[in-house]
């Protein structure tokens, strides 16, 4: 545009280039806007269940292991989808947690909110492997005895 007003180009060329850049601009604009909206929903969705699992315990424990979450606007609202694993020993009350979530997430947001989850019951099992106290921290030429470099 500056080349143009210095008489370096053809005016015709410039304001086509800039309504072309325009109109590209309107086209992708919704899209990334519904996108970003998305991640914003998302982020909040996890920032609560951190927060809500190190002050309320008793409504989020924090042994839940979360597969996916998806949003998307239907009918006007809100409509969080969430899938998770969940310990078999942490499903009682679950409905009444998942929907004081469905509040706090709600209030969060600033809109109201639809909230599917899906939750898979478990039984979590912790196992622990670890090498015998001999082989901490050496490295695996000095247990086998040989040394890479004195080869014949």
């Amino acid at each position: 545009m500056v080349f143009v007003l210095q008489g370096y180009g053809k005016r015709a060329k410039a304001l086509l280039a800039l309504a072309a850049f325009i109109v590209a601009t309107l086209v992708i604009f919704q899209p990334l806007q519904e996108a970003l909206r998305e991640i914003y929903v998302k982020n909040r969705v996890v920032r609560l269940v951190v927060k809500l699992a190190a002050t309320s315990p008793n409504l989020m424990s924090g042994e839940a292991k979360f597969e996916s979450i998806n949003v998307n606007y239907e009918d006007g609202l809100l409509h969080i989808y969430i899938d998770a694993f969940i310990p078999k020993d942490a499903t009682s009350g679950v409905r009444q947690r998942i929907d004081r979530f469905r509040e706090l997430l709600s209030k969060d947001i600033g809109e109201p909110v639809v909230l599917k989850v899906e939750l898979m019951s478990v039984d979590v099992i912790d196992v622990e492997a670890r090498p015998p106290e001999d082989e901490k921290a050496m490295p695996p030429d000095v247990v086998d005895g040989s040394h890479p470099t004195t080869s014949q």
